[in-house]
């Protein structure tokens, strides 16, 4: 049992996990800012939304697979490539000053921690 990668002591951390790309595809979370960041790269609005709509369904599969454990190492990958490009486009820390590139670290630091546990079944044998 202890090779089986989901076995109930897996259970919490796919459940944790799944659980922030499901809120952020289902809408739950709000998507005004990344469409903002989105904006500012000159993106247009139409093209914006797009994305967001093509991220969400990327957070969708991916959270679904690794939370069911069918395909999870490809569910997580997924998330992963999305989380690096997220990342790296809305918590540039290196770009801020003063408070803001506080939060911004922050952000960054956590998306790194998601990434390592994502990681932790992208990789798995």
């Amino acid at each position: 049992m202890g090779s089986n990668l989901f076995s109930y002591q897996l259970i919490l951390p796919r459940f944790l996990l799944a659980l922030i790309f499901l809120m952020s595809a289902l809408g739950i979370l709000d998507q005004t800012r990344p469409i903002q960041e989105l904006k500012t790269f000159g993106v247009s609005p139409g093209l914006a939304v797009i994305l967001i709509w093509c991220g969400r369904v990327v957070q969708f599969s991916g959270a679904v697979l690794l939370l069911t454990g069918f395909a999870s190492r490809w569910g997580a990958r997924g998330l992963v490539a999305f989380m690096i490009l997220a990342t790296l486009v809305a918590h540039h820390f290196w770009t801020f000053k003063g408070t803001e590139q506080q939060t911004q670290l922050v952000h960054f630091l956590k998306n790194v921690a998601i990434i390592g546990g994502l990681l932790c079944f992208a990789v798995r044998p």
